[in-house]
């Protein structure tokens, strides 16, 4: 569910999984907007992720 959300959301960006010793972090970025999910497993991460739309973010910001 997570990936495919996030990845639906994207027109031309990217996605990026940081696993350490302190958590999960999750960067996505599209369209020069760029937002961090952290948490303590992968999946959580994935879903906070997965409410990322650029869209809505962009629009926002004007």
């Amino acid at each position: 569910m997570g990936v495919e959300r996030v990845l639906k959301n994207m027109l031309d960006g990217t996605l990026t999984i940081t696993v350490n010793g302190q958590g999960v972090k999750v960067v996505v970025e599209d369209q020069g907007i760029c937002a961090v999910y952290t948490a303590d497993t992968v999946e959580e991460a994935l879903k906070k992720a997965s409410t990322f739309d650029p869209m809505k973010l962009s629009s926002k910001e004007e």
